[in-house]
């Protein structure tokens, strides 16, 4: 695609703004951030071994902006690299947890299960509303919402690691099922 030429100021701010979403963007993938910050930080180290002030001045002026070094390192992967970098960076974080001590959807309504007389009993959806106490309990701030995909039907955000997810009853019923295999093969 060919760029646009600028021939305005307002082309100017769009060009700038499209610039910085950019560098904002490198700046948010560690897996790009800490390579061009090593390499930075590389050229910083070979400043201080030049020992005449004004030629260590000179050189500084020429360092190229970490914004240059995280475009070099995005530029020197292949988007292949790329992706499987990326996976990585999220397989490291988990974003599930929601307390601090490690609880998960799984280890929520496992509690649910486990404190009812027969979990095999009543129905996935009957377990909705004890989960929405409980997310109440844990501070997460759970709202019922109609689903956009479909009105009659509900889903549930809340807050998860500083943001808000949903949950929707046909993942609700399938986590539920999971459950009740673990709990069948820890019974038996």
């Amino acid at each position: 695609m060919r760029k646009r030429p600028i021939k305005s100021v307002a082309g100017l701010q769009r060009a700038w703004n499209a610039e910085n979403r950019k560098a904002g963007r490198l700046y948010r993938r560690p897996y790009i951030l800490w390579p061009a910050l090593e390499r930075h930080r590389n050229q910083f180290e070979q400043l201080e071994l030049i020992e005449d002030a004004a030629a260590r001045y000179q050189a500084f002026r020429r360092l190229p902006a970490l914004e240059f070094e995280l475009s070099a390192v995005y530029a020197s992967l292949t988007p292949k690299q790329r992706e499987s970098l990326a996976q990585q960076d999220r397989a490291a974080r988990p974003r599930v947890r929601l307390t601090d001590d490690g609880q998960t959807l799984k280890t929520i309504i496992f509690d649910i299960l486990t404190e009812s007389q027969d979990p095999w009993r009543q129905k996935a959806k009957e377990y909705w509303h004890p989960m929405l106490d409980r997310l109440r309990q844990l501070g997460r701030n759970p709202t019922l919402t109609p689903d956009p995909s479909n009105p009659a039907n509900e889903k549930l955000e809340y807050d998860c690691v500083g943001g808000r997810r949903s949950l929707r009853p046909g993942q609700f019923a399938n986590i539920v099922s999971k459950v009740r295999r673990l709990l069948s093969r820890t019974l038996n």
